[in-house]
């Protein structure tokens, strides 16, 4: 059984806990809460020297926390008492480093029943039930969002390019033609994989069915209708650990008029980037995404318009596509880069589909062997 897949089946019989490199906690799972009875916050900054040697031996704990810091890795029984529940309990610890470098631990503590379970779940099951289930979602996402090729509907010089990390994420995209102008969206929700896919999919069958669009006269309108239509499935409850506090949505809402060539935008954290020749125009972008949890009146969003000249490109993307690592340096590409590519395509090539096949190339060569770390798309069009 890989690493990985160990931490995903600990996950669904254990308590996990998250703590930084000094074993001060960070965070623990669903199961952890259920079972203390606690909230993240009480439990947020306590060391696990502190937090386990209350109701065990010292030199049990002193041992485990010192061979998991040498060793990286750590494995001991300990007794686990919290209110009144007392239970012992095997704990299981590993050294993580994130891709910036951040050390992190992660420790299970695996209750003696449910060691059993552990060892009776079948890994090939188990990936064979994941893999069926996510293509079974990619299929509901994939005919909920308009079919990519339908981006040339905003302009005949336009591509999309959309790769989510595990078949679904958290990208997505939308838009919808007017006899004068196009009005389109395009979001990135916090986190990648199932969980952000399950929220892009919300969003997507939400506006499959608006039908307000006419009435929508400026782009931050447009950003209003993700909030609203997101804030009842997102509600605060003060009395249960709050998970959607500080979940966010990254977005731009936009309105192109083909006749005047005026493209204006309401922009969420959202990366957009108007390329004039060879230079990158200045563009104002709100640092700050979309917070369900808050009312809209907080988030002050602004309107801007801009005169598009011909053979100008109109460029918007989610952050994956400059956050993705090589497979040799280790390092993102950056936005810095990201512009290199871009003015290379547009300078070597004048049709829009060989600078996607020239994009799509590229990206495939940085990436390398490298695992995918973000949700990728890519949009894109020339003014003629």
């Amino acid at each position: 059984m890989n690493n990985a897949t160990a931490w995903q089946l600990l996950d669904k019989v254990g308590m996990l806990i998250y703590a930084d490199k000094n074993l001060n906690i960070k965070d623990v799972n669903h199961a952890f809460i259920e079972y203390a009875q606690i909230s993240k916050p009480e439990l947020t900054g306590i060391n696990l020297m502190e937090f386990f040697s209350v109701y065990n031996d010292e030199n049990i704990v002193d041992e485990f926390l010192a061979n998991l810091s040498e060793n990286k890795i750590a494995s001991a029984t300990i007794k686990l008492k919290i209110r009144e529940i007392v239970r012992w309990v095997s704990i299981h610890g590993a050294m993580q480093t994130t891709p910036q470098g951040e050390i992190n631990f992660i420790i299970a503590l695996v209750p003696a029943d449910a060691e059993k379970k552990l060892q009776s779940i079948d890994e090939n099951d188990l990936l064979k039930a994941y893999k069926r289930d996510l293509k079974i979602a990619q299929g509901y996402i994939k005919n909920i969002l308009p079919d990519p090729k339908l981006f040339k509907r905003i302009n005949p010089n336009a591509f999309l390019i959309y790769v989510p990390m595990r078949g679904i994420g958290g990208d997505w995209y939308w838009f919808h033609i007017e006899k004068e102008r196009t009005l389109f969206l395009m979001g990135d929700v916090m986190g990648h994989g199932i969980n952000a896919g399950i929220i892009s999919t919300i969003i997507a069958s939400k506006l499959s069915v608006f039908k307000g669009w006419a009435e929508v006269a400026e782009p931050k309108e447009l950003l209003h209708i993700i909030h609203k239509n997101l804030k009842p499935l997102l509600r605060y409850n003060s009395q249960e650990e709050n998970i959607h506090k500080d979940f966010s949505i990254d977005v731009i809402g936009a309105i192109y008029y083909p006749q005047t060539r005026v493209f204006s935008y309401s922009s969420a954290n959202f990366p957009l980037l108007i390329q004039r020749d060879k230079n990158f125009l200045d563009i104002e972008i709100q640092k700050q995404g979309i917070y369900p949890a808050k009312p809209w009146a907080s988030h002050h969003f602004s309107n801007h318009s801009i005169l598009l000249e011909p053979n100008d490109f109109v460029w918007v993307f989610s952050d994956g596509v400059k956050d993705q690592f090589d497979d040799v340096t280790q390092k993102p590409m950056g936005t810095k880069r990201f512009k290199e590519l871009l003015l290379q395509a547009t300078h070597q090539y004048q049709n829009m589909s060989e600078i996607e096949n020239f994009l799509l190339s590229k990206g495939t060569e940085w990436m390398g062997t490298a695992e995918q770390t973000d949700d990728i798309m890519l949009g894109g069009f020339k003014i003629v």
